[in-house]
Order: C-alpha cells, then structure tokens, then sequence
C-alpha cells in the first residue's frame, strides 16, 4: 500500500518550534521566580546580580574619559550637590557601581544630604572621608566655607586632591589629615569655636572605631563647643550603642533619621524591568542608621 505524505510548511515549522520555546522561557522564569520568592538567599544573590548589571551599564553610559589622565568622570545630575563631578580612575575606583550610581542621581544616603544642605554649617569635619563625597560636596555647593578630612587611608588622598581640582575647589578651603586622634581633632575644634558666628557638625562613619574615639570627655568637649554630630550606627554593636548613646544622652539631643523616599520622576535612567527602580534607589541598610545629634543648649 503506497501511503502519502505530507511535509508541513518551512515557515509553519519555525513557527511551531517559535512557539516552544516561548513556553518553555514562559515556564522556566515562573519557576526562577517561584525558588527566588521562596529562597531569600537566592533573591539576594540574584537582586545582587541585577543591581551590579544595571549600576555597571549606567555608569559606563554616563561617564567621560580624559585620556590624557586616564580619569572617569561623572556629574552629579540632582540634589545639593548638581554638576559636582564624581571621580574614577582606570586602574582604581573608590565607590563599586550601585553606590557610583546613587550618587550620580543625588539619592545616595539622601538623609545626610539634607540635613547637610539645610543645616547652614561654616565647617564639616568629615572623619572616614573615603573620597570626600561629602566635604568636597559642601564646598563645591557652597553650603560650607571650610572642610577638615581625616582618612586613614592615604591612598585616596591623591583621589580626593584631584576630585577637589577637577570641580575646581582651592586647596585653601580645606585640610586633609590621616587617621583621626581626640588630640587633632580638639587643636581644630579650638580653632573652629574661637570664630565668631562659626557652625560646625562632624560626618563620621569609621565602623567600630567611633566607640573609642567618642569617649565621655570629648563628647562633653564637643557640647560646650557646640558642634553637632552626624554619624553612622552599625546595629550589630548593640552593647558599644547602649555606652555610646548614654554619654551623648548627658548634652545632646539624639535623633535616628528616618530613611527618606527617594524621588525618580526625573532620574537620567531608563528602567528595564520593573524591579529596577527599586534597585536603583536601594541601598541595602538593614544593620545601620544614621543618628544626629544636636548640643542640647543649641536647642534652648
């Protein structure tokens, strides 16, 4: 018996196989989401992942190169600090992509850029600098007249000198020390509060090391001297808080900020997917705040 056959069409085959795999990639990320919603060490690799693309991409799409240098530049595009530019260096970056973002946008720690810009302060004293994001921010943006840097780190120094003459700060208007000792620290803070009308607050953010730079006698030096205090509490040290907090509690009113929403309706990025915008503006702070503390008598 003959039997015919019949081939079906070469278009009606792609189709077909088109169609396949379409519902195979549909079923397969129902399943990563499944494992990713039900797994948190998963989501947090996989939303790690994702910020590090999208961060790196963004950053590499925004910045300008001076191939005389070697630089990576990148401007500020809102917040306090607009048109400020934010420095890399082909062979060392100070800030991993997601933060170089923020910062970018003018979100990044957005709690410490208000009370920063608002708080009319002639002096910030920035201990654990980094790359001087901030004190140079101050200046640049004229929200300050002088900045004092302590970084341990001297190889960012070079860094910081250079982002101070790339956004074209004079060197007149701020000092870069080493690491921080109470003996420095008090000489500045004389010179500081023997200026008429002076307002000063210190950014600090050096981990665990503010548990022994902050003593009983120092913060009591610092209330008679008006200055207030900024600084980053990592909740892991719940015995180290507990000292800490009852010696400021004696002369200064202590405030935990709140995180603030950030705002994206005007940010330079598209968003791809729609976890991105959250990613954007996350920054991953679940065992730290930021605390502000104001001299009691400032407060009278």
């Amino acid at each position: 018996m003959h039997v015919q056959t019949f081939s079906q069409p070469k278009g009606a085959i792609i189709k077909r196989l088109f169609f396949l795999f379409h519902t195979f990639r549909i079923t397969l990320i129902k399943a990563v989401i499944g494992v990713i919603g039900t797994n948190d060490e998963f989501a947090r690799l996989f939303y790690k992942a994702r910020l590090h693309h999208l961060s790196s991409r963004i950053c590499f799409e925004q910045d300008s190169v001076d191939l005389e240098d070697s630089y990576r530049t990148y401007t500020i595009t809102d917040g306090p600090f607009l048109g400020m530019k934010l420095l890399a260096n082909s062979s060392y970056m100070f800030d991993p992509f997601p933060v170089l973002m923020q910062k970018q946008a003018g979100v990044y720690e957005q709690e410490v850029l208000y009370i920063l810009s608002e708080g009319n302060y002639s002096t910030i004293i920035d201990i654990g600098a980094g790359s001087g994001y901030y004190s140079l921010g101050m200046l640049f943006s004229n929200k300050c007249q002088k900045a004092i840097l302590f970084e341990r780190d001297e190889k960012n120094h070079p860094f910081i000198l250079e982002c101070a003459r790339l956004n074209g700060i004079n060197e007149s208007k701020f000092s870069l020390f080493g690491a921080v000792d109470k003996t420095t620290l008090t000489f500045i803070l004389r010179d500081q509060t023997d200026t008429a009308n002076s307002k000063t607050i210190i950014l600090c953010d050096i981990e665990g090391q503010k548990f022994d730079l902050f003593d009983s006698f120092l913060i009591q030096y610092l209330a008679d001297s008006k200055v207030t205090l900024l600084v980053e509490i990592h909740k892991n040290r719940k015995s180290k808080i507990v000292d800490l907090f009852r010696s400021l509690e004696l002369c200064y009113d202590i405030q935990p900020l709140p995180t603030m929403r950030r705002d994206l309706t005007g940010c330079f990025v598209e968003f791809p997917l729609i976890t991105d915008r959250w990613l954007f503006a996350s920054e991953n702070r679940g065992e730290c705040c930021q605390v502000l503390a104001i001299p009691k008598q400032l407060l009278t």
